[in-house]
């Protein structure tokens, strides 16, 4: 990679290239003390790195998901102070562009995202701005930009995984 990191969110694009964004780049025994808003493309068919256009807002232990038309939502993550965040930016592959996205219902790190079979966003668990572990979850809606609050999980969860079913459903583990 260009830049090292940990913590940082990673894309397949629908060009077969990864895009790499934010982190943490630093350490002590506090955890993370310094993020980065650099992001970069590999390129598996030239076994390479490059950097590319830098999110607006420095972050880690976020998600960069992938959405029908190729583009890709950062949303939420949490700064070196370990605030939770709710912002969103949406990078444009094809004018290798980050744009600014709206507001989440809530400010969460450490959570997962899927892409719903109705091309919608779920963004479910992870810790809210005092660290504490949450239960509910939020739809992001493509159409509109916007993000609304949907059902909560029965459990608190931090650091899980999401897989979408064949059915439609998104199975929730771990965490």
């Amino acid at each position: 990679m260009v830049q090292a990191r940990s913590d940082f969110a990673a894309t397949l694009l629908a060009n077969g290239q990864v895009l790499v964004a934010g982190g943490c780049t630093a350490f002590d025994v506090n955890g993370c003390t310094t993020v980065t808003s650099k992001t970069e493309i590999y390129d598996p068919a030239a076994g390479t790195w490059k950097a590319a256009a830098s999110v607006r807002t420095a972050r880690y232990a976020m998600t960069a998901t992938l959405m029908a038309g190729g583009k890709v939502l950062v949303a939420g993550g949490s700064t070196a102070a370990l605030d939770a965040l709710n912002s969103s930016e949406i990078y444009n592959p094809t004018a290798k562009t980050w744009t600014l996205g709206s507001k989440m219902v809530q400010p969460r790190a450490d959570y997962v995202s899927i892409t719903l079979a109705t091309g919608s966003v779920l963004f479910a668990g992870g810790e809210n701005t005092s660290g504490v572990s949450i239960n509910n979850a939020e739809l992001y809606n493509p159409s509109t930009g916007k993000f609304a609050a949907t059902g909560n999980m029965t459990a608190t969860r931090v650091e899980h995984t999401a897989v979408l079913l064949a059915n439609g459903q998104v199975l929730v583990s771990g965490g």
